[in-house]
């Protein structure tokens, strides 16, 4: 897979542009995209926080803690989503962020929800932008599914990978340990 001049990408991710069907047409609606959600991202973030709080306790604390670290870290990679180009930087921040969501002790999880907060906030957006257009409210609602659902996909894949690393480096630590301890004995 090309995109634009980019080299080629991992193939999971290509694989994965190909399974959401990410054409031309959907990249250049991303700038539409944007232009809607992101004059309301701190509203939507907040509203999402909220819910998170209510609707898992357990949570509270981590989120108010770290509320402006979520939101800007949200902010930073929806935009770069919608912006930038789908090419080796876009593998790069998919991995970042999921390095980022397994240190803050979220799981892959939590792209979904708030891919559904951004689409669900958009689809009001639409609804009162593109009334009387329903075809292109229609198509750029379609787009953002896509994309919002290609990015929660390669969360799973980015969070799976990161841990079969990290397991696989604890079993190496562990077996050297174990060499270790038997060689002393």
């Amino acid at each position: 897979l090309h995109i634009g001049n980019a080299m080629a990408i991992e193939p999971g991710f290509q694989v994965r542009f190909g399974i959401y069907r990410i054409d031309v047409d959907i990249i250049n609606l991303r700038g539409e995209i944007w232009r809607l959600l992101g004059p309301r991202l701190d509203t939507i973030i907040a509203s999402y926080l909220a819910n998170v709080i209510e609707c898992a306790p357990l949570y509270r604390k981590k989120m108010e803690e770290e509320r402006k670290s979520f939101t800007d870290t949200i902010k930073f990679y929806t935009k770069k989503l919608l912006n930038n180009s789908f090419d080796e930087e876009w593998v790069k921040d998919a991995y970042d962020r999921a390095t980022s969501e397994i240190k803050s002790g979220l799981d892959m999880r939590s792209r979904g929800a708030i891919s559904i907060s951004l689409l669900n906030d958009l689809s009001n957006c639409i609804f009162e932008h593109y009334r009387f257009l329903p075809r292109k409210g229609f198509r750029l609602l379609n787009a953002a599914t896509r994309i919002f659902m290609l990015d929660a996909a390669n969360a799973v894949a980015c969070h799976n990978s990161i841990e079969v690393q990290q397991a696989k480096k604890r079993a190496d630590e562990l077996g050297s340990a174990i060499e270790m301890f038997a060689h002393a004995i």
